[in-house]
């Protein structure tokens, strides 16, 4: 979205609506202005026109709590991704610490072999 107003807002919605083909039960917007007037948890205070659409397309609004990241879609997707690049990376780690001696007895090997006396080779 260009701008961040409730048409502009509520423009955005009715075009996913029609994209994906239907409408879902609950609409969680974050705590835009263009959405939410009031924020408390319990009882938010939603804009008359987002409240207007929402009842127009029998949607119930609950909005996210404020500075709670893990109420938001987005969010939520970001600890799995995260979480399997993390185990990725450890996984990584232990394969190349368990050839590491292999790799370590080689190169003694080879280190010994360069060292040692010119006739002894």
């Amino acid at each position: 979205m260009w701008r961040q107003d409730t048409e502009s807002l509520i423009r955005g919605i009715e075009n996913a609506f029609h994209h994906f083909g239907g409408v879902p039960k609950t609409l969680v917007p974050d705590n835009l202005k263009a959405a939410v007037l009031e924020h408390d948890w319990c009882d938010p205070t939603i804009t008359p026109k987002f409240e207007a659409f929402a009842r127009h397309y029998g949607v119930a609004v609950l909005p996210t709590k404020p500075r709670t990241p893990r109420h938001k879609g987005v969010e939520r997707c970001v600890a799995p991704a995260q979480d399997n690049a993390l185990k990725r990376q450890a996984i990584r780690f232990a394969r190349r610490a368990e050839r590491a001696p292999a790799r370590l007895g080689r190169r003694k090997s080879q280190i010994s072999a360069s060292t040692a006396p010119r006739g002894s080779r």
